[in-house]
């Protein structure tokens, strides 16, 4: 026979008409339960559904579009602003080319006035010696030169050589060297941006 705190009985008695109260419905619920009461209606719910539930709400999401977007202007601003130092320092780099061949004519002017004591007239005198690369000499030539190389004068006792900027409709402008070796002029690009050579 059932005793007075049998599970049971105590069922019986909440169903004879008994009045709901939740310490009364408690007594009767598994310990794995929660009841919670809210005007005048119960709902449960078990421990693990609460468990799943909050792993629900721990999940990240997925980015949303305004998120995307900020992120794309981000990008676009730092690209934009990057983009003309990157072009600086390309042009900076061909300058500096440039003035290493201009260099390379001063030596070789150098070496042809010990021989003929005079400096030569134009590149293909020190290209006959092999004193001078044959792209430095051939640059007037090729319509795809960054830099075109001349001997603007020379005489028995001073020169000047230039390198042309050329091949570009961004850049413009002329490096020169003279017989001490000293190395002048800068390159200008249309957006105002300024290149000079490295002494």
């Amino acid at each position: 026979m059932a005793g007075a705190d049998h599970p049971t009985t105590r069922l019986e008695a909440l169903r004879g008409g008994s009045p709901y109260t939740p310490r009364r419905m408690a007594a009767v619920l598994p310990p794995n339960a929660v009841c919670a009461a809210r005007t005048g209606r119960a709902m449960w719910r078990s421990t693990e559904d609460s468990r799943t539930d909050k792993r629900r709400r721990r999940e990240p999401g997925g980015f949303t579009l305004v998120e995307l977007c900020i992120a794309m202007v981000i990008i676009c601003l730092m690209v934009t602003l990057a983009v003309p130092t990157f072009r600086r320092s390309i042009e900076q780099a061909r300058a500096d080319v440039a003035s290493a061949n201009l260099r390379t004519i001063w030596s070789a002017q150098r070496v042809y006035w010990l021989e003929n004591r005079r400096f030569a007239s134009s590149l293909s005198d020190l290209r006959a010696l092999d004193l001078v690369d044959v792209a430095i000499a051939d640059s007037p030539n090729n319509p795809k030169a960054v830099y075109v190389y001349r001997i603007s004068s020379a005489d028995a006792s001073t020169f000047a050589a230039g390198a042309l900027r050329s091949a570009s409709r961004v850049w413009a402008g002329q490096i020169q060297i003279d017989q001490q070796g000293t190395l002048s002029g800068t390159i200008v690009s249309t957006h105002g941006d300024v290149v000079t050579p490295t002494q």
